[in-house]
Parts: structure tokens; sequence; C-alpha cells
């Protein structure tokens, strides 16, 4: 049986390590599981922000960029590792958005391999299935706002390297068996 793991400690700009979960040897008496959901959140230590859904957004193509940690649902994120999908509060997927210049952004979840991911835990790097490509920020300029919130960096695909902008530690706030 897999024990539900909870870690927040999101405290000033401290990230907490989380362990990852283990099989507590107790025999639920079930078949093996098909797949494992980890809801977790993604920290950049370079620039100490978190990939965040930006500003709540429900628009058909919502935005994502790197917010000021708060422990908030628009940081915290769902893999799937079945399906390789890392999904918002909403259901939406993070998307390679190869239709505009490789941006990455949000999109209803519908199986392309652009709403694909693995994710490195040796090289903490977030790797698009379709092109083998790193999530990447970088700062805006010229900075879109909506309400009194604006967005500090987008978010695109590059070629992976050791680029400190491409750097994530992944801290879990829960796992569960499907």
């Amino acid at each position: 049986m897999l024990r539900r793991v909870a870690c927040f400690a999101l405290a000033a700009s401290v990230i907490g390590a989380c362990a990852l979960p283990t099989d507590t040897g107790e025999d639920t008496g079930s078949a093996s599981q098909a797949y494992m959901q980890y809801n977790m959140g993604f920290y950049n230590p370079f620039l100490n922000k978190c990939l965040d859904a930006y500003a709540w957004e429900t628009s058909e193509f919502p935005r994502v960029a790197m917010w000021d940690c708060n422990g908030l649902g628009n940081q915290l994120w769902t893999y799937n590792t079945d399906t390789h999908e890392i999904t918002d509060w909403n259901g939406n997927c993070l998307e390679n958005w190869y239709f505009d210049n490789y941006s990455v952004g949000l999109h209803s979840c519908w199986g392309g391999s652009n709403q694909k991911w693995t994710i490195d835990y040796n090289r903490h790097e977030l790797i698009n299935d379709r092109d083998g490509k790193c999530l990447r920020s970088t700062w805006l300029t010229n900075t879109p706002c909506t309400g009194t919130r604006c967005m500090q960096t987008a978010m695109f695909l590059a070629g992976c390297g050791d680029s400190e902008w491409e750097r994530y530690s992944v801290f879990l706030a829960g796992v569960q068996a499907r």
C-alpha cells in the first residue's frame, strides 16, 4: 500500500525536500496499480520562483509563468505516470504551443505528444516528449498584466543544456495510486 505524502514547506523562499513515496509493506488485497498521480510543484532556485498557472486564467489558452512561491492551488500540478500529462488546478494540460514559436501554456487535454512530459529528476529538467526540448523561462521586458498582477516571466521550450533557467526542484504535495 502506498502512503500518501503530505509536504508543504513553502515558508519564505525555502522549499522543503520531500521523499518519494515508498511501499509500506501492507497488503491491500487488490491488484497492482495501473499508474500513479503525483501532486507536485516545480521550483526554480535560480529565479526563486514556482511554476504558476498565471492569475488563475480560464481562457482557451491560459498562460503559465514563474511566480513567487505561495503554495496556492495554481502552483500545484498533477503528473500522471501513465499519460505523462502535467495538469493544473482546472484539469488543463501543460502544452507546447508549437504554433507559437515553442511557447508553453495550458490547453484542454487531448492526448497530443505536445502535452506529454518527462521529468528528469537527475538533471532537474521538464522535457517535452514531442520535441525533446526543456521547459525554460525568461524575463519579460513588456510585462502583460491581468488585473493588478503582472507576469514577470514567460515559459517556452529550448534545447536542454546547463542553463539555470531550466532547472526545477520538484516538491511533492501528495501521491495517489489509480
